[in-house]
């Protein structure tokens, strides 16, 4: 069972997403409602407000046609001027994903409006960034891990039961993979550290 996290959805950039989402509901004139799954920086940003982005990872359930030029500024928590756009060539077939990751993510409740938006579990926000591996998923992973919404075990697991719908040979993901959970584990580990650091503390009080 994936059990539901607090998400972010005061901050500046989350403001400015469900701005940019009220006006693409706009543009394109909906009627009917439309589930968005939320990917990449956005959905790390919402878990642990300590990612940003430029542009939003999003899934629709049926074929939206977003504007090119859908694009807005707004002033982030330092007072910068920022833009915020989707990124029209996402696509999840291209990440490696679990077959129940649409049955599992999170609804994001405080944006209504057509759009009925979700945000990928954490579990599976970390499986996503396997394939691609860079600096900055292991950071978005480490992330996930260190606020205690990602564990080792979990990951593998995840990933095992995800390669076996894989299209792709799932060797080339291999090496991926035990560099995610290995991510994982070094984020358990300095969680134990710091817990042990803090017990020290408080005994020596």
């Amino acid at each position: 069972m994936i059990v539901p996290r607090k998400l972010h959805v005061e901050t500046p950039l989350a403001k400015a997403m469900f701005k940019l989402m009220q006006e693409l509901e706009e543009r394109l004139g909906l009627t009917t409602e439309v589930d968005v799954y939320l990917a990449g920086g956005m959905a790390a940003h919402l878990y642990t407000c300590s990612r940003s982005t430029s542009d939003i990872d999003a899934e629709f359930s049926r074929f939206l046609p977003v504007p090119q030029d859908l694009v807005i500024e707004f002033e982030s928590e330092d007072g910068q001027c920022q833009v915020l756009y989707f990124d029209t060539n996402y696509n999840s077939r291209f990440t490696l994903m679990h077959s129940d990751y649409q049955h599992d993510a999170q609804p994001v409740t405080a944006y209504n409006g057509y759009f009925k938006v979700f945000t990928l579990a954490p579990i599976d926000l970390a499986l996503s960034k396997v394939a691609r591996l860079s600096p900055i998923d292991k950071q978005d992973i480490a992330r996930l891990a260190a606020a205690g919404f990602v564990s080792s075990p979990d990951l593998q697991q995840r990933a095992d039961e995800a390669l076996v719908s894989y299209i792709v040979n799932p060797v080339m993901l291999e090496h991926n993979i035990r560099d995610a959970v290995e991510v994982v584990k070094e984020a358990e580990t300095a969680i134990k550290v710091d817990a042990t650091a803090s017990s020290l503390d408080i005994g020596a009080i």
